[in-house]
């Protein structure tokens, strides 16, 4: 008796964690509550549909790996949809305004190779200039090395200069993405 309870559990388990029926039951958190479930046909009592996230979310391919032909088209109890919140370009923008000479709006898109990089040429740059400061006021020095001193500091400082300027109108015409590819929320 017990065997047969366990039979018919499993096969009514197995037949719900793949079929959803959203008319009689209550589908908002098909979509993690941030999005909708849209029925898109019905066969035999059977729902199938898409998961149309929140303008400020949405479900990379890779969370759907349980759901074989990533159309949306049947809810697989595994995978997660609207599980990923948009970034902010105003405030990617606003970062790089305020600490961007760190590389704070590449760090807060989860780009840390562009991040790191700005953050080590700032070093150059921090380098470059306490260069500048020692030996400026030098005056035992004749006016090649001076030159030559001149030149160093062009070499570390003005990588990082050109750069932090030229990410102002990137940052503000949205043309970074997010880590995953996805547009920032416009301003």
């Amino acid at each position: 008796m017990k065997l047969w309870l366990l039979v018919c559990f499993s096969i009514v388990s197995a037949t719900y964690a793949n079929h959803i029926n959203c008319t009689t039951l209550d589908c908002s958190d098909l979509c993690n509550f941030h999005g909708s479930w849209v029925n898109t046909t019905s066969t035999n009592g059977v729902d199938h549909g898409i998961c149309v996230c929140n303008d400020d979310y949405y479900t990379l391919d890779s969370d759907l790996e349980h759901d074989h032909d990533l159309t949306y088209t049947n809810h697989h109890p595994e995978a997660v949809y609207c599980t990923h919140r948009r970034k902010l370009q105003g405030f990617a923008f606003l970062l790089h305004v305020l600490f961007g000479w760190i590389g704070a709006g590449h760090f807060y898109l989860r780009h840390a190779g562009l991040g790191i990089a700005q953050l080590i040429l700032f070093a150059f740059f921090c380098a470059g200039m306490r260069i500048l400061v020692e030996h400026n006021n030098n005056s035992s020095l004749d006016a090649q090395t001076k030159f030559n001193y001149v030149m160093l500091v062009l070499l570390f400082t003005l990588p990082w200069t050109l750069w932090y300027i030229l990410d102002y109108p990137l940052f503000l015409s949205g043309h970074y993405k997010d880590v995953h590819g996805q547009d920032l929320i416009p301003l």
